[in-house]
């Protein structure tokens, strides 16, 4: 039980860090944070990984594109100082006379109101349409759990399906918008906002998926962190209460379906599921972890084990790529893996379709005797799009482009750059399990948000303000 008493520990510390401490604001916490706590249970032998085993070299080669990736912000931050532009923390001073933020965050709201209302209807329209293809056109939302999820996969797209993710983005700037204005702001837009982030769940619910559940508690995390000592919603205490207490419950009810949906796949069909579960990854749990969770109900076993896998396991398939049995893998995907949506676009032209791309991957895998449908981290996805050095110049760009972000965030207090902050987060802690902007929901959130943060603040990040003339105006 040490094992297990000590990898609770670190999962406790991180969660201090982040809760109560101002570095869970900073991109050094979401660099380094998922990757502590993904090796913390292989280190401390809470589990162990045969097939094929993490190796010390594993962490070399993590540790070197998470300290390149570092080094993009560092050379980010410095091409800043260099410009004349003083980059804080907390931004720049306030003055007594200036406006307040809250104030600021009104006026903003007034000018992009409309564009945010056509986002969210937007939204909803995405995710409308899922739920009629789920229902009625395609019709994989039938069934339990482990009929949904085969039917889904094995059902294709049809329009509406392949259409759906593309507006479904909507949903998530609804969700941020309300932890950046406030319900004083939003005021009678406040349910229908929250109807529609919460719809992006359909994603998952229909789908018997985890990734849009999770993503949208991830979202909410981050948002919250960044907001939390900074928004003041003018409301009494109880109705506070009652906001966060409705938000906390279905926080609570997600978690709780992502952890039902473990055992809801295979329920009835495989009679010991966290021994299935072990032996398709390859993996061992301390014999005191695994007689402590026995004790648990089963549902409940699995889905810590599930969850255990799910932030753990990649690492032994990172294993699997940076063998030399894997080099014909490496270069190959030019950026299938990484961007399918984009990369679908140019398959007329006779390149390899995404699918055969990735189905040469799992050749690999199969081959080896390897888990071929597991996550690999974003780091072998670069080995397997670029090539093994070319890996490295990829990380340097991550963190290139998410210190260009963190920047203009701290310089301009925008919603649409601190849209594109929770993004850059996002795709930093999702590092540990594959890369983002695979997931088509995501990729064209940022598309959409990253073009409105140049169209409406272009000048903002020259320290021209959108609220008036003076170049010293505070945005904090």
């Amino acid at each position: 039980m040490t094992a297990l008493l000590l990898y609770c520990l670190v999962i406790a510390t991180l969660s201090s860090v982040a809760l109560l401490t101002r570095i869970g604001k900073l991109p050094v916490f979401w660099i380094f944070a998922p990757w502590i706590a993904a090796f913390a249970p292989v280190w401390l032998g809470v589990i162990q990984y045969t097939n094929p085993p993490v190796r010390a070299e594993v962490a070399v080669f993590v540790l070197s594109h998470l300290l390149i990736v570092c080094f993009g912000y560092a050379v980010a931050f410095s091409a800043r100082r260099n410009s004349g532009v003083t980059v804080t923390a907390q931004g720049a001073a306030p003055r007594q006379d200036e406006i307040t933020p809250a104030q600021l965050r009104r006026m903003e709201f007034t000018r992009i109101a409309p564009v945010i209302d056509g986002l969210v209807l937007m939204g909803c329209a995405g995710s409308a349409l899922f739920i009629i293809d789920a229902l009625f056109v395609s019709g994989f939302a039938t069934g339990d759990a482990f009929e949904t999820r085969f039917n889904y996969i094995e059902s294709g797209s049809s329009n509406l399906g392949r259409l759906a993710p593309m507006l479904a983005g909507g949903c998530y700037v609804a969700l941020i918008a309300i932890f950046w204005f406030g319900g004083s702001t939003l005021s009678g837009r406040l349910p229908w906002y929250a109807a529609a982030a919460v719809s992006v769940t359909a994603f998952s619910v229909l789908s018997a998926g985890r990734q849009a559940i999770f993503q949208f508690l991830l979202f909410s995390l981050i948002a919250w962190l960044l907001t939390r000592n900074t928004v003041r919603i003018n409301r009494t205490k109880f109705k506070k209460f009652v906001v966060r207490s409705v938000f906390a419950a279905l926080a609570i009810a997600l978690v709780w379906q992502m952890v039902a949906l473990a055992s809801e796949r295979n329920s009835g069909r495989i009679v010991d599921i966290t021994g299935y579960l072990l032996f398709i990854f390859g993996a061992q749990l301390d014999l005191d972890v695994l007689e402590f969770l026995q004790r648990l109900p089963a549902e409940l076993t699995v889905g810590l084990v599930t969850g255990l896998l799910y932030f753990s396991s990649q690492l032994s398939s990172l294993a699997a790529f940076l063998d030399a049995a894997a080099s014909d893998t490496w270069a190959t995907g030019f950026g299938a893996y990484q961007f399918p949506w984009l990369y679908r676009r140019f398959e007329i032209l006779g390149i390899p379709t995404v699918l055969e791309i990735l189905e040469f991957r799992r050749d690999y895998l199969r081959s080896e005797g390897y888990m071929s449908v597991s996550w690999s981290t974003s780091l072998a996805v670069y080995v397997n799009d670029f090539g093994y050095i070319p890996s490295f110049i990829y990380s340097f760009c991550v963190g290139l482009i998410g210190g260009s972000l963190y920047i203009r965030y701290i310089r301009t207090k925008t919603f649409f750059s601190f849209c594109l902050i929770i993004a850059s987060y996002s795709y930093l802690f999702y590092m540990i399990i594959f890369p983002l902007s695979s997931d088509t929901i995501f990729f064209f959130f940022v598309l959409i948000v990253w073009f409105l943060d140049r169209q409406f603040f272009l000048g903002a990040d020259r320290q021209v303000t959108n609220w008036g003339s003076d170049p010293n105006l505070s945005r904090t």
